[in-house]
């Protein structure tokens, strides 16, 4: 009977094993299992097996390789407005791997969208001091000083991105230096946008629980179907670029460009464009 019962237990164990064949024992097994989940747009499931690395991760996997896990944790927790379990996350992995720029810079821009300035600008400044040459850290805490109300030291950081040839900085000092002057326009019928409407579509994609690049693709562009939720093309056409252009992250180019003060949703600002006829980058 005892044999019996050892090959019935043989049987169940290998039962179990064939059911959960997929499931991965390894910190880099759930690493890719995250990242393939995270390409999806199933930021849930992406979300579990960034968890589940972290748990199988051993010294041998190296302390850079858990930081990666931290930092993907802490990209979606900001998707989701978390900032605060995004900064836990971040901050473990900092305590990692040192003065890292890139994880200063987007916990920086986590601080910075909890409406947490000082934090930011701390973040941004430790980032600079790593690369003096960051131009994306300098015209953020430009923005972290602008919303403080230190317009003298938002000067100077829009001056050095711009010094570094970061062209939506240089487009904030011409802007400041002749507020009055009107932004060129395309010939042709200018459209009004309801910026309201628009972010209201936004948000309302994003607490459905759709992610951030999703949600921009659902927008109706005004140009080829101006209801009254509809945004400007240009609008979608920058989100993708700043994020090739100057390595934004979907939430931080999603912050970047839907702002009620941004170019692409401004009436005064960059009208509805091509590709081909955003502002080029600076030679």
């Amino acid at each position: 009977m005892s044999i019996l019962s050892s090959c019935l237990a043989v049987l169940i164990l290998a039962a179990g094993g064939g059911l959960c064949a997929d499931t991965a024992d390894t910190f880099s097994a759930w690493m890719d299992k995250a990242g393939k989940s995270e390409r999806g747009g199933n930021q849930a499931r992406a979300l579990e097996c960034y968890a589940n690395a972290l748990r199988f991760w051993k010294r041998g996997d190296g302390a850079r390789a858990k930081s990666r896990a931290l930092s993907g944790k802490a990209s979606i927790h900001a998707k989701r407005g978390q900032w605060a379990m995004s900064i836990k996350d971040l901050t473990e992995a900092i305590g990692l791997v040192g003065q890292d720029k890139g994880l200063l810079y987007r916990r920086g821009m986590v601080y910075y969208s909890a409406r947490k300035e000082s934090q930011a600008i701390a973040d941004f400044t430790e980032a600079v001091s790593v690369d003096p040459d960051f131009k994306e850290a300098y015209h953020e805490r430009a923005r972290a000083y602008e919303s403080m109300g230190d317009a003298g030291h938002a000067k100077e950081d829009y001056g050095r991105a711009c010094e570094l040839k970061l062209e939506k900085a240089c487009r904030q000092i011409r802007q400041a230096s002749d507020p009055r002057a009107p932004a060129a326009k395309r010939p042709g019928k200018s459209r009004k946008v309801d910026i309201t409407a628009c972010i209201g579509f936004l948000q309302r994609c994003l607490d459905s629980g759709a992610g951030y690049s999703p949600c921009v693709e659902r927008l109706e562009p005004c140009e080829k179907n101006p209801v009254a939720s509809c945004c400007p093309q240009a609008c979608r056409v920058l989100y993708h670029r700043v994020q090739d252009r100057d390595g934004l992250s979907e939430a931080e180019a999603f912050r970047e460009v839907f702002r009620t003060d941004g170019d692409c949703l401004n009436p005064g600002g960059v009208p509805a464009e091509s590709p081909g006829g955003l502002p080029a980058e600076p030679e």
